[in-house]
């Protein structure tokens, strides 16, 4: 997020092979942090054992997602609206998650706790950034091949096959 944000044209041109697409990298870092944040707030749910709270989240999550990437996309005739949407969707299902394991969390800062985290997540840094780019991989090679249009469509595509596999699950 920080590199895309101190060097978009440099991002867009490797990502997108054009100059003018800082915006939607943009709009799209913040979506990708805000769906991190929902992933582990949702995942706090299942530490918690709270199959239902889970399930619920998780479904709700699905069927805003795909409506909101639908309006936005249509709305606004762009790309931006599948990162809009997930945005907005992943920022108000984490505070679902948030409210739903609200007996966990409290407002402490804790020095020496945070001194451990650092030192066990730092490593993780570098799988995470691995992570990310096999998960959006595959959304790089369809802009190179079939241009960023087609990209917006599987997006949405790829979320109504995730829906798909929880309710077959």
């Amino acid at each position: 997020m920080i590199i895309i944000w101190l060097l978009p044209e440099s991002v867009s041109r490797w990502l997108l092979d054009v100059d003018d697409h800082q915006i939607l990298l943009r709009i799209g870092s913040f979506a990708i942090w805000a769906q991190g944040l929902y992933v582990y707030t949702l995942s706090q749910l299942r530490y918690q054992f709270k199959a239902r709270e889970y399930a619920f989240v998780s479904i709700v999550y699905t069927m805003l997602y795909v409506g909101s990437i639908v309006i936005l996309v249509k709305m606004l005739d762009d790309p931006r609206g599948v990162f809009i949407g997930q945005f907005l969707t992943a920022i108000l299902m984490t505070g679902a998650s948030l409210y739903l394991g609200r007996e966990d969390y409290t407002f402490v800062f804790d020095i020496p706790k945070f001194k451990e985290s650092i030192g066990f997540s730092y490593p993780l840094v570098f799988s995470g950034i691995g992570v990310v780019l096999y998960v959006y991989l595959d959304r790089i090679l369809i802009s190179e091949l079939l241009g960023m249009s087609y990209v917006g469509i599987y997006a949405v595509g790829a979320q109504l096959s995730t829906g798909m596999r929880l309710l077959i699950i």
